[in-house]
């Protein structure tokens, strides 16, 4: 974690944003997968299931991109304090987010009807934070695709910006899709404890 921040930094202060949206897009998803290995969920978990919400997921974050890429453009290019239907303060400001959230969501679901077998909320877990993660990484490469055209340095991009961008994407969106992907997952999961089966 700390050489992903690390990174993160270093291409900022380099002006390099290819570079800091590969790492931001990319960091975290790839230490949750080392994760995996290295507790021994992955060996819990059917590599059908984990190959499934992967998969899921990239095509989830990519469709969803390619498909509201437009409007969150035209979001941008509203100055502050222009006028603006509530039509489509709706659909820009709430239908898009909370969609995402929705469809970054539909692998942990799609994965526990497609379960087999005794339910542990740990696996739950891993399922839900990876899909969530997934779909993330594929939605902010989609999303920040363009920018790679810049050029692999780019001096006009205020540091500060930089900095800021590199923050959320490199960090909290990450942190907030595994939290919520995994909060969701445990619940798909979970199985009262034998003990507690009359209660």
């Amino acid at each position: 974690l700390v050489l992903l921040a690390v990174a993160l930094t270093v291409a900022t202060f380099l002006r390099m944003p290819a570079a800091l949206i590969a790492v931001a897009s990319l960091g975290l998803p790839m230490l949750f997968a080392l994760y995996l290995r290295e507790s021994g969920v992955s060996r819990d978990i059917p590599r059908g299931t984990l190959a499934l919400t992967v998969t899921l997921a990239v095509a989830l974050g990519v469709g969803w991109v390619l498909l509201t890429g437009a409007a969150v453009a035209r979001a941008y290019g509203v100055p502050l304090g222009a006028g603006i239907t509530g039509g489509r303060i709706l659909r820009d400001g709430i239908a898009v987010p909370v969609g995402s959230m929705l469809l970054m969501l539909a692998p942990a679901l799609v994965a526990r009807f497609a379960w087999r077998g005794k339910r542990e909320a740990l696996d739950g877990y891993a399922i839900g934070a990876l899909g969530a993660l997934t779909f993330t990484a594929a939605a902010t490469l989609t999303r920040l695709a363009p920018q790679f055209a810049t050029g692999m340095i780019n001096r006009v991009r205020p540091i500060d910006g930089l900095l800021v961008e590199a923050g959320i994407r490199g960090i909290a969106m990450p942190l907030t899709a595994a939290a919520v992907g995994g909060l969701i997952g445990t619940a798909l999961w979970f199985t009262r404890p034998a003990t507690k089966v009359d209660s």
